[in-house]
């Protein structure tokens, strides 16, 4: 209920960005529609941006041209376009169903078409005026991995690949995954400033992206982007927490040096190591930015051998809980965010998998389950010493991470998976040419992926709770728009091929349905009779309507309860 009223609350700041992008791209599908009708002599009745009561207009011509109320679509009235309709001989000329059939499927076909290709010059403009992209820095690699025993290591910097420069992580992805069976080689520079060179014979593996167009693709197991924010938990009893650290703080500098990952908390500690250590720190939350607070150390530590993390009490937040769902299994517990989870049913715990697995795995007929817990914040009265709290998960249904409902055990517990904010570099050309190669790959490629998406909504390999309707649009036109011209420019461009896909599907009533009668009727000589046309449309009309209803409940209910 706090996300729907939250959306409401900001709900203005929605409406222009919303009015700009399906207003823009409305009028580019309509314009089709009416650019080639005016070629083929057809007369243009009414030009209308939105349905419903007009709220501006004006005659130019043989056209009204109007500003409608509802924002949800566009329409062209085409004179003749209504086979009931009875037209004097002169007028036949200028109207639409006396048109040749071939004629007819250009009209109807351009307004799709027409927002296949201004997806071109939208995608062609972000690489023109610039977007950001991850920069070719490697994130956190595992020990066990192939790329950490081929040599490379986290926080290196990826500079060429076959002598071939690299500028940011797109470029290493797609030099890689196209790459299959075949050795690379790269130059790396690391942290400390040494570049060394890295051959790697590139395996082939099954393409495991959702919506990955190539069934087989090239990939270095661990090699990776993504970073561990700087999360910590803390040890009860320990220096850290003595000295006013919590659980769940986000170190954010060391003696005022920057902290964004967690691998760079010891090097920071070393390097201080022989002064007072003042961390800049702010308590994490999920749903509020907490105030930055400082915390000295009050004592000196004593290494004996290990690391000064581990001296001064710093750990993983790899048994953590992040956040507790509100009136769930964990929350009705007495669980709360910062608690270190020891032990489920008197078996230790070592990490978060082990805390999935046994939830997953939950025997109904066993009762509850027994979670030892500690927590270093003292108002939970479980600081130094563990407690022992009992709950009985409960059969949820969820989205994994392949968009499809899957029901299993759950208590209402997050995980830390905070991520540590990535590099990003500025990629942008003047080059006009290379500006608009760009646009038209990322329109044929955004193409592909969303006929793919529909494609597995209708086999039902995705979840329809994926299918959004105009609240979700208006959110993500309002959060791209004040992310920047770079994200706003994308949505407009995936939106419009979303468009042109849409009004091509086969329903009556949308552009589809009409082509599917046309080309039917060129195919046999004549058209199809009106009785069964007007029965295709009734249920078109049904199909599309269910599909809005569906769509914005969908939007409602994933502002109640979000599907991840």
């Amino acid at each position: 209920m706090e996300s729907i009223i939250s959306f409401i609350s900001s709900g203005v700041s929605y409406v222009g960005p919303f009015i700009l992008l399906m207003g823009t791209l409305i009028f580019i599908h309509e314009m089709g529609h009416f650019l080639v009708a005016k070629y083929f002599g057809v007369r243009v009745e009414v030009f209308s941006l939105g349905f419903g009561k007009s709220l501006y207009q004006f005659t130019r011509g043989d056209t009204t041209y109007k500003l409608s109320m509802i924002p949800l679509g566009g329409y062209v009235k085409m004179f003749g376009d209504d086979p009931t309709a009875e037209l004097v001989a002169e007028d036949k000329q200028f109207s639409f169903l006396y048109k040749p059939v071939w004629q007819r499927i250009a009209i109807v076909l351009a307004g799709p078409l027409m927002n296949f290709i201004i997806a071109i010059p939208i995608f062609a403009l972000i690489l023109a005026l610039g977007y950001k992209a991850p920069a070719n820095f490697i994130g956190d690699i595992k020990s066990d991995t192939q790329a950490y025993k081929v040599g490379f290591r986290s926080g290196d910097k990826i500079l060429k690949i076959n002598d071939r420069p690299v500028f940011n992580w797109i470029d290493v992805d797609k030099i890689i995954s196209s790459n299959a069976n075949k050795t690379l080689s790269f130059k790396v520079l690391s942290q400390a400033g040494a570049e060394q060179s890295i051959s790697v014979d590139i395996p082939q593996v099954e393409n495991d992206k959702l919506f990955g167009l190539e069934k087989h693709i090239g990939k270095i197991d661990g090699l990776t982007l993504i970073s561990k924010s700087s999360l910590i938990g803390v040890r009860n009893g320990s220096i850290a927490a003595s000295s006013g650290l919590k659980s769940l703080d986000q170190i954010l500098k060391i003696n005022g040096d920057d902290v964004s990952y967690q691998r760079e908390i010891e090097p920071l500690l070393q390097k201080h190591k022989d002064s007072k250590i003042e961390f800049t720190v702010r308590l994490f939350n999920q749903h509020t930015k907490n105030p930055e607070r400082t915390v000295v150390l009050k004592s000196a530590y004593p290494i004996n051998g290990q690391s000064i993390s581990e001296s001064i009490g710093i750990e993983s937040t790899a048994q953590y809980v992040s956040g507790v769902v509100p009136d769930s299994p964990a929350e009705l517990a007495g669980l709360v965010a910062g608690d270190k989870i020891l032990s489920i049913d008197k078996t230790p715990i070592s990490g978060w998998k082990d805390i999935l697995k046994t939830i997953k795995s939950y025997d109904e007929s066993k009762g509850s389950l027994t979670i030892e817990v500690q927590n270093s914040d003292p108002k939970y009265g479980r600081n130094l010493s563990s407690k022992t709290l009992s709950l009985t998960p409960k059969m949820t249904k969820l989205m994994n991470n392949k968009m499809q409902d899957e029901k299993r055990f759950t208590v209402g517990i997050y995980a830390d998976n905070t991520i540590g904010q990535n590099k990003l570099v500025d990629v942008q050309s003047n080059n006009p040419i290379k500006a608009l190669s760009y646009g038209f790959n990322e329109t044929i490629k955004m193409t592909k992926l969303i006929a793919l998406g529909i494609y597995k909504l209708i086999t039902n390999q995705v979840s329809t709770r994926n299918l959004s309707g105009m609240i979700t649009i208006g959110k993500i036109a309002g959060d791209s728009y004040k992310a920047g011209w770079d994200s706003f420019l994308r949505i407009m461009g995936l939106l419009s091929v979303n468009l042109f896909l849409l009004n091509l599907l086969p329903i009556p009533v949308l552009d589809g349905g009409h082509l599917l009668f046309f080309t039917i009727e060129a195919i046999k000589g004549s058209p199809i009779s009106l009785k069964k046309m007007q029965i295709a449309q009734q249920f078109g009309f049904i199909i599309l309507l269910s599909l809005m209803v569906f769509s914005h409940y969908n939007d409602i209910l994933n502002l109640i309860n979000p599907p991840w």
